[in-house]
């Protein structure tokens, strides 16, 4: 399901540079020079940079977050459904001769935006993790396979 941008956000996307998909290594790193430079040379304002793609517009990633935010939440309101009272949310506890206050009764599951996120973000971080190992793998492996 793709979600329309408001227009304010399609027109600059239109102003702006679209970002090169080379299909070699070399040419984007000289593509991404001319950039650097620029920066160098003067501090770099927002035509300077390139558009991001439309998956990875705000506009396109924040629903599917309220989405997973919103099950979350109803994941909890199923499991609390009668509000704990005054009366029964405190009780306090004396230990070693200090007065402490806890918690009583059931301990109920708060939402986590965390848990949303990760199942928004999860397939990217998974991916980037599996890289990562690789590369940590071969950091290990290229002695043996060069000594």
């Amino acid at each position: 399901m793709a979600v329309i941008c408001p227009p304010s956000m399609v027109d600059q996307q239109l102003d702006s540079k679209f970002f090169p998909r080379f299909p070699v290594q070399p040419m984007k790193r000289l593509h991404q020079a001319g950039l650097i430079l620029t920066g160098f040379r003067r501090p770099l304002q927002d035509s300077d940079l390139w558009a991001l793609e439309e998956r990875n517009l705000s506009c396109n990633i924040v629903p599917r977050l309220h989405r997973e935010w919103d099950k979350e939440l109803k994941k909890y309101h199923r499991k609390n459904k009668t509000p704990q009272s005054d009366e029964h949310e405190f009780k306090k506890v004396n230990l070693q001769g200090t007065t402490d206050v806890a918690f009583a009764g059931k301990k109920c599951d708060e939402p986590f935006l965390v848990k949303a996120m990760i199942r928004v973000f999860a397939p990217y971080f998974v991916l980037g993790i599996i890289f990562k190992l690789l590369s940590d793998l071969m950091l290990f492996i290229q002695p043996y396979l060069l000594g």
